[in-house]
């Protein structure tokens, strides 16, 4: 990161309504089909797989389920195998609530949406309670945090029973300036802009945006608003405005393998999966060899 960044990065301060349409735009539109179809062929090709090694019941708890299309994979796969499945879809924009609750409804799958950021579901009380097995989904998002910040919230909300599927692409199987080009999109400053609205900034506030080949977007204000300036930031700050990071799969695998039990689920594609239990994790429940 740039000496004097701020980092405005997390990706809830995106999905304000106005946000979540644009990138329900995004998801659908062409530039982004490339980026994201190899995720969703990966999770086709291994969801049979995933469901001989589920147990019969479980909860499945989709962090930011988006269009719900890799949701739509895991519930469809589910229900072929006969397995009684509920579906827990968590996101702070009610329009991703409402696109995983009709993937559901077409599923006959039992859907109990919350309306709330990760970090509240990771302390919620009826959660942690709850002992049943979950699988815990959080795809490509993944690549949104900073794993020593996301690794927590994920620990929390799995449970001493449960797994967590998280997607990524590594850096070397990955065309950069495909993705870079996705970011520097037209469909896409929509959802930057709203992002922008979102801290009471508008473009002309903005002297310069930076896409990097780290795939960070970088903003240098103009000026600030009263509330940025009460935290500190003055004209000609930059701020880490957006990432969806791209680390090499020996990185990925280092952090996994630092904090959890892994199951890697690589078909020498661009993307590969990650299937995540605590390191003690309880095998009667997920037997996953």
């Amino acid at each position: 990161m740039p000496r004097h960044a701020w980092d405005f990065s997390d990706p809830v301060l995106t999905y304000s309504p106005a946000g979540a349409r644009a990138f329900a735009q995004l998801a659908r539109a062409q530039v982004a089909r490339g980026v994201y179809s190899a995720e969703t062929r990966l999770f086709q090709a291994i969801s049979p797989q995933l469901m001989a090694q589920l147990p019969h019941q479980f909860t499945l708890i989709d962090l930011g389920p988006g269009i719900a299309t890799n949701s739509g994979i895991i519930l469809q796969a589910a229900c072929a195998a006969q397995k009684l499945v509920r579906y827990v879809p968590v996101d702070c924009s009610r329009l991703f609530l409402n696109c995983a609750a009709r993937i559901a409804r077409r599923l006959g799958v039992p859907c109990h949406p919350i309306h709330s950021t990760f970090e509240a579901v990771a302390q919620d009380r009826i959660l942690n309670r709850d002992r049943s097995a979950r699988l815990v989904l959080l795809g490509l998002t993944y690549t949104n945090f900073w794993p020593d910040r996301i690794h927590p919230i994920i620990k929390a909300i799995m449970g001493p029973r449960g797994a967590t599927l998280v997607s990524a692409q590594p850096r070397e199987r990955v065309n950069i300036s495909k993705v870079r080009r996705l970011y520097e999109s037209r469909t896409n400053r929509v959802l930057l802009h709203a992002k922008l609205h979102a801290l009471g900034l508008s473009p002309g506030d903005i002297a310069s945006w930076t896409f990097t080949d780290e795939i960070r977007v970088y903003v240098t204000l103009r000026c600030v608003t009263k509330a940025l300036a009460r935290l500190g930031l003055r004209p000609g700050d930059r701020l880490l405005f957006n990432q969806s990071l791209r680390h090499p799969l020996s990185a990925l695998r280092r952090q996994w393998l630092r904090d959890f039990h892994l199951t890697l689920f690589d078909h020498g594609g661009e993307c590969v999966a990650a299937l995540l239990r605590p390191r003690h994790y309880i095998q009667r429940h997920f037997n996953l060899q």
